[in-house]
């Protein structure tokens, strides 16, 4: 079963979404419905992105696998520090076990 937890990630608001450990399941607590999960093809890798709102309303569009990375494995993940890594080289694939930190320049040697 999948584990479930308020996002993380940056200027959101934790008790309005909630994500699963699998990225496959977003949901606004405050609209009470599923954030739609789109893929991102404008970058040649095809990432998962959905579209959120800052405490500010402000609309930001995130990486499924980030905010996976800040909600269950590390809170203070920045991006321009590493990046996030999916080992099994889908994009798709943005569960827990799928990921990992590494630096910009080993990931761009292994991509």
């Amino acid at each position: 079963m999948e584990d479930i937890r308020p996002i993380i990630y940056q200027d959101v608001d934790p008790e309005r979404y909630t994500i699963s450990s699998d990225g496959l399941n977003v949901y606004d607590n405050l609209r009470k419905k599923e954030v739609k999960i789109n893929k991102d093809h404008n970058q040649g890798h095809s990432y998962m992105f959905c579209q959120l709102r800052t405490k500010e309303n402000k609309r930001i569009q995130p990486k499924i696998h980030q905010l996976i990375y800040t909600t269950f494995i590390d809170s203070n993940y920045k991006a321009e520090d590493i990046e996030i890594h999916h080992i099994d080289g889908n994009p798709h694939n943005n569960h827990i076990d799928n990921l990992t930190a590494i630096t910009k320049k080993i990931h761009r040697a292994i991509s």
